[in-house]
């Protein structure tokens, strides 16, 4: 099975489980994230955000990104958990990539195949991305400000919960990149 972290918990999801367990499972990744992100603010909510939604989805990557107000074809990725540390600070090209999209549409969801979605995303492909996640972040007025977006090296595992979290803590990422 896969291992999961919600918190200082450490779970393992074994093929062929319960249903029965899903809604605990879910329980304890929100009180993760609730609980892990509570107490921080601005780039530190940001950071402590990231790494909070990567172990309540099981994924290896996690990222906030800001549109560059002198140039929106550029996302800065200002917080970045990557598997078990905190991954550089760098610029991403939106142009035919999954947080274009994501920017387009207000969420984008790629729980497989994503290189092949988008193979001239050189981010993603070097990173070993196989799935995405993602959903807008906007400020107070409904402006686009950025996004923050799941990345794996497997298919997305619950794939649609992890959207939800993305939606449900964007306006608060939204809050602390204003």
């Amino acid at each position: 099975g896969r291992e999961r972290s919600f918190g200082d918990t450490l779970l393992t999801d074994t093929p062929g489980q319960s249903s029965a367990t899903e809604p605990h499972l879910t329980e304890q990744a929100l009180k993760a994230l609730v609980y892990g992100t509570s107490q921080a603010t601005g780039a530190q909510f940001l950071r402590a955000f990231v790494r909070e939604l990567a172990r309540a989805c099981s994924v290896r990557h996690a990222f906030v990104g800001e549109l560059i107000p002198s140039d929106p074809t550029i996302l800065r990725i200002t917080a970045h958990w990557h598997g078990t540390d905190w991954g550089p600070v760098f610029d991403y090209r939106l142009a035919q990539s999954p947080a274009e999209v994501t920017l387009r549409n207000g969420e984008a969801l790629y729980p497989v195949h994503l290189q092949a979605s988008f193979p001239d995303d050189s981010h993603s492909a070097a990173l070993g991305g196989e799935s995405s996640a993602g959903g807008s972040v906007r400020n107070a007025a409904g402006e686009p400000l950025g996004v923050v977006f799941l990345l794996d090296t497997a298919p997305l595992p619950q794939a649609t919960f992890c959207l939800s979290l993305l939606k449900l803590f964007s306006g608060r990422a939204g809050a602390e990149l204003e």
